[in-house]
């Protein structure tokens, strides 16, 4: 169930690193503002970022809160509940993964990759796209005096994007097996 619902989490946030999710606590989530912050401190380039929830990413959050028990960390380690998931579990469990089914090569990355570019084919502006996987915006503007989220934009941007993820998985579905436990939505 975690390695399954940290990857439905990326997408359905619109291709946040795997590893940024996995670290996150409960404690980052406003449940009534339907937020996430990544925390500065696990943040790729030091800045807190704030991701709007959908109802998709909502659902799997509240079905892992089930399976986690009482760990601080979304996706807690299986033994070390104290300790957030390694992100090798997740690569390890991909490879195998990749190796049965006999698909090319991919890596957790790939998965920011491909909603970056899906996103872009639905007409989601480049800046956009940018601020909702927390790139480092450098221009003078946005680095010293933009400090607007954008959580509006942002939330409408991944409303859409969830509609398109969930008109793919009506189209076809795909089952990923982890440890005899499907992957399909």
């Amino acid at each position: 169930m975690t390695l399954r619902s940290l990857i439905r989490l990326c997408f359905f946030t619109g291709g946040q690193r795997p590893y940024e999710l996995a670290a996150s606590r409960w404690a980052s989530i406003d449940w009534e503002a339907k937020t996430l912050t990544i925390t500065a401190e696990l943040s790729k380039n030091g800045r807190p970022h704030l991701i709007p929830l959908t109802d998709r990413a909502l659902r799997v959050l509240r079905e892992q809160q089930a399976a986690t028990g009482d760990s601080p960390f979304i996706f807690a380690h299986a033994t070390k509940p104290s300790e957030p998931i390694p992100m090798a579990s997740l690569s390890q469990a991909i490879d195998r993964y990749r190796k049965r089914a006999e698909m090319a090569h991919f890596i957790p990355r790939d998965f920011r990759r491909t909603c970056k570019t899906l996103m872009g084919e639905l007409g989601i502006a480049k800046d956009l796209r940018d601020r909702l996987q927390n790139h480092a915006l450098n221009d003078v503007s946005s680095k010293h005096y933009d400090r607007y989220e954008y959580l509006p934009e942002k939330r409408r941007a991944l409303e859409l994007w969830e509609r398109r993820l969930l008109d793919l998985a009506a189209d076809t579905v795909i089952s990923v097996n982890f440890w005899g436990r499907g992957l399909s939505s």
